[in-house]
Order: structure tokens, then sequence, then C-alpha cells
């Protein structure tokens, strides 16, 4: 009895666990900076501003680390996939999240704010006063999230139409929840930064960072369980 090569699954899997450890070192990372930094406040400031000031570095290797990770995880995710259109469409949602939320965020730093560094002015100087750097983060940062939006919409149809209903009901209930999140900070844009509270943002953005790794541990349960098939026992 013939059975599939394993060279190519197990490239597969090592793109796949790309985006376990980028999804689970971003989260971590990013709770540790922002628990550790002094003057850091989770419900006054964004994850974007751990790039600033003294061990911003960190968060900015964090970012690209974290984007190319995504970039690669997100070529694995491809070949498990195929030929299903909704995983197709979900492998470029995370490749352009990883891409723009990741490695552009990261080379192009937000500017300071909201008493972030600390001796920062506590407001925010305006969309018509803030350096082309955070215009260009703030850009590819919504086109990052708009792109992992419609990847979580896919994946829920690519489970569904794989048979796996609760994965598909956890990914809806993820770009629900990014759509939710996205609605908070357009509804509280104008709300002064004493009142605006941040919270929600890290709450999906970590629950966010860690569905990634989740799909991937699903992605790599389906590719190694197709290796016990032979060859030509039928595709799935």
């Amino acid at each position: 009895m013939a059975f599939a090569p394993r060279t190519r699954d197990d490239r597969t899997v090592a793109l796949l666990r790309t985006g376990v450890v980028g999804g689970v070192g971003v989260a971590v990372i990013s709770l540790l900076l922002g628990a550790l930094r002094p003057g850091f406040d989770f419900r006054r400031h964004a994850n974007s501003q751990l790039v600033l000031g003294d061990y911003g570095w960190i968060q900015t290797i964090d970012f690209i680390v974290f984007g190319l990770l995504l970039m690669a995880c997100s070529v694995g995710m491809a070949r498990v996939v195929r030929p299903h259109r909704s995983g197709q469409v979900a492998a470029v949602g995370v490749f352009l999240y990883g891409l723009c939320a990741g490695v552009v965020v990261g080379f192009n730093p937000t500017d300071p704010a909201y008493g972030f560094p600390p001796g920062s002015p506590e407001g925010y100087a305006g969309l018509d006063r803030i350096s082309t750097s955070a215009h260009i983060h703030g850009a590819a940062g919504m086109i990052g999230f708009l792109a992992m939006t419609v990847a979580c919409f896919a994946l829920a149809r690519y489970f569904t139409v794989t048979s796996a209903p609760r994965w598909a009901v956890y990914s809806a209930v993820m770009g629900l929840s990014v759509v939710a999140v996205c609605g908070y900070l357009a509804a509280n844009a104008s709300a002064a930064s004493t009142q605006f509270n941040f919270l929600p943002t890290w709450v999906v953005g970590t629950a966010l960072w860690l569905f990634v790794p989740a799909v991937c541990a699903r992605l790599i349960a389906v590719t190694r369980a197709a290796r016990t098939e032979p060859v030509g026992a039928g595709a799935r």
C-alpha cells in the first residue's frame, strides 16, 4: 500500500508552526511589556505605543518578527486548505495581516500621545499634526485588521464546508469581535484621552493573536491525519 511522501507535509507543518510561534509570541511579549513598563496603562494606551520610549525596540522587533512569521504561516495554510476557495481567501488575509499589521507597523512607529512614554502630551495631536510614520502606522494597521477580519469569516466558511462546525463558530465569533471593537473605536473616536478605555481593544486583540495559533494547530492536525491515508484514498 502506497502512502503520500512526507517531505512536503513536513514543510507544511513547519510553516504552520511559525503561526503558532508568532501568535503566542506577540501576545506574551505585548502583555509583559504592558505590565512592566513604567507609565503604561492598559486602559489608556494602545499596544502600538509600546514601540515608544525605553525598550520600545523590543516591541518593534516583536511586531516585525510576528508579521514575518504570519506571512510564512499563510503559505502553509494555503497548502492545507486547497482546493477550497474560502481557505485560500483566508490564507491571503493572514498574509496581509502579517505584512500590514506586523511588518509595516513595526517599521513605522506611531507618535507619543496620551501621556506615554512618560512626559508625552496627555492628548492626541490630531490627524493634521501627526507624523508621516504615524499616518502609515494607522493606515497599515487598519488594512491588516480588515484583512484578518475577512480571513476569520473565510475560515468560518472553510470549516463549515469541511465539517468542522465548532471551528466555524469560533472563526465567525472572532470575526464579529473584531468588527465590534472597530465599531467601538469609531464610536469613541472623539472621546477625551481620560475617558477612552483601550481594554476592549486589548481583549479582542489578544484573542485574535491567539486565534491564529489555534487555527494553525488545527491545520497541523489535519495535515498529520492526511499522512495516514493511502494515496488516492480521497482528497480533503
